[in-house]
C-alpha cells in the first residue's frame, strides 16, 4: 500500500503455491487479477482486494514460575493480577505467548520488570523471562508482542509481583539498628568523657594533696631552718632539738610522696594489694612501738581493678587511724578487722588503751581528714570509745571499681 507504507508477505504453503515463481510467466486481466506460475501451478490475487487492516495480536502471560515450579497449575493468569511472595522466593520466571497464528513461529516478544530494568528487553522468538535474586520491593511485569506482518500488541500483557522483605530487611529494623548503633557510640563516648573526668579529677585532687601536704612541710622546714640558723649564733645547744624536727618534716614528706606514688600505680590497683599494703605499713608502725597486733582479711577478696580513689582514701584513713592508736593510745594490743560483704567495705582498728570520751576530746586535724576522705568515697566514720575501755574505729563504705 504505498499511501501507509504496509505490505503484506505472502508466501508459500499458506499464501501461495510455491515460492519458485517464474516473473516472466507472469499477467494480469482486465479484472485486476495477477497470475503467477510455477513448477507447482498458477497462484493468482486481486491486488485491489487485499485489506491492510490486519488484527493486532494479543499478549498474555501463560505462566509464572517460582524455581522452575509453577505457582499457577493448569490456571489462567488474570491480565493485572497480583502475587506476593517471601523473601527467600525471589527467584521468577516468566512465560508468555501471542495468540496470533498465522506463522505464529514467527512471532517475536518484548517484555520489562518495571523495578527491575529500565528499558524493554526485546527477546525475538523466545517466549520467556528469568529473574533471580530479586530485591524486597513492588515489581510490574510487562509484555508485548509482535505477529508475523510486523504488528505490535495494543496493550502489554501485566502481572504485580510483591517480594515482601524479612523482618531484618525493613525500614523499622534498621531504624532500630541505627538507633542501636547511635546509643552505643554514645554510651562509649560518655564512658570515655566519664573516664577522662575521673582523671581529671584525680589529678586535680592529687595536686591539691601535694600542695597541702609537701607544702606545709617545705614551709615547716623552711621556718625551722631559719630558727635554726638564728640558734646557733645565740645559743648552739638548742640546735640538736630543731634539726629533729626538720628530720621528721623530711621524713613525712617522703612518706607522702611513696604513698602518693604506691596509690597512682596501675599495678597497685586491687583490693590484694591494698591489704598488703595496710599490714605492712601497721607491722612497722606496731613494731617500732611494741604493740601486739593482729590482722585479718576477708575470706573472700574482691577480684578486678578498683577505682584509685577507693584505694587512696581507704589507705590513708587507715594509716591515720594506725598512727592515732600508736601515739596516744597507750595500749599493748591492738585488732585490725577488714571484712566484705558483697560490695560493702568494713575496717575496723581496735585497741586496749586508756580510751576518750569523743563528745569531749577536741578533734584535730587527724579526725576531722578521715571523715572527710570516707564521706569523699561515700563512706562513714563510726568511733567507739570510752574513757578506760576499748577504743575502735570504723570505717563503712561501698568498694567501687
Amino acid at each position: 500500500d504505498p499511501q501507509s507504507d504496509q505490505y503484506v508477505h505472502l508466501q508459500g504453503t499458506q499464501n501461495v503455491l510455491s515460492n519458485d515463481m517464474i516473473v516472466q510467466a507472469s499477467t494480469q486481466d482486465e479484472q485486476n487479477n495477477i497470475y503467477f506460475w510455477s513448477m507447482e501451478g498458477v497462484s493468482y490475487f486481486n491486488a485491489g482486494a487485499l485489506t491492510f487492516n490486519l488484527p493486532k495480536p494479543t499478549t498474555i502471560i501463560s505462566d509464572l514460575l517460582m524455581r522452575g515450579t509453577s505457582i499457577i497449575g493448569n490456571k489462567l493468569i488474570k491480565d493485572g493480577a497480583q502475587f506476593s511472595f517471601a523473601y527467600n522466593q525471589n527467584d521468577l520466571d516468566f512465560t508468555f505467548s501471542a495468540l496470533s497464528y498465522d506463522q505464529s513461529q514467527k512471532n517475536t516478544f518484548a517484555y520489562m520488570l518495571e523495578g527491575a530494568d529500565e528499558n524493554w528487553i526485546y527477546s525475538d522468538t523466545r517466549n520467556f523471562a528469568s529473574y533471580h535474586n530479586l530485591a524486597p520491593g513492588n515489581y510490574r511485569f510487562l509484555v508485548k508482542s509482535k505477529n508475523n506482518y510486523g504488528i505490535w500488541s495494543e496493550q502489554p500483557a501485566e502481572l504485580l509481583v510483591v517480594i515482601t522483605p524479612a523482618f531484618w530487611q525493613t525500614v523499622w529494623f534498621k531504624l532500630l539498628c541505627t538507633f542501636i548503633i547511635t546509643a552505643i557510640i554514645y554510651w562509649i563516648y560518655k564512658l570515655r568523657l566519664e573516664k577522662a573526668l575521673a582523671v581529671e579529677k584525680i589529678r586535680s585532687r592529687l595536686s591539691r594533696d601535694l600542695h597541702d601536704d609537701l607544702g606545709s612541710t617545705l614551709s615547716s622546714i623552711s621556718i625551722l631552718s631559719g630558727l635554726m640558723k638564728s640558734k646557733l649564733e645565740k645559743k648552739p645547744e638548742d640546735v640538736a632539738p630543731i634539726i629533729d624536727k626538720i628530720n621528721d618534716s623530711a621524713i613525712k614528706m617522703n612518706d607522702s610522696l611513696q604513698d602518693l606514688v604506691w596509690a597512682v600505680k596501675p599495678e597497685n590497683d586491687s583490693m590484694q594489694e591494698l591489704l598488703v599494703r595496710m599490714e605492712q605499713f601497721a607491722s612497722s608502725i606496731f613494731e617500732s612501738k611494741n604493740i601486739q597486733f593482729t590482722f585479718t582479711g576477708p575470706d573472700q577478696i574482691t577480684t578486678g581493678k578498683l577505682n584509685p580513689e577507693f584505694i587512696r582514701n581507704v589507705y590513708l584513713i587507715f594509716k591515720e587511724a594506725v598512727n592515732n592508736t600508736a601515739k596516744y593510745s597507750n595500749c599493748s594490743k591492738a585488732t585490725i578487722t577488714i571484712t566484705e560483704k558483697g560490695k560493702l567495705f568494713n575496717m575496723q582498728v581496735f585497741d586496749n588503751g586508756k580510751g576518750f570520751d569523743p563528745e569531749t576530746i577536741q578533734r584535730g586535724n587527724g579526725l576531722n581528714n578521715m571523715i572527710k576522705r570516707a564521706e569523699q568515697i561515700g563512706g562513714k566514720i563510726n568511733i567507739t570509745s570510752m574513757p578506760g575501755l576499748q577504743t575502735g574505729i570504723v570505717l563503712e563504705c561501698k568498694i567501687t571499681s
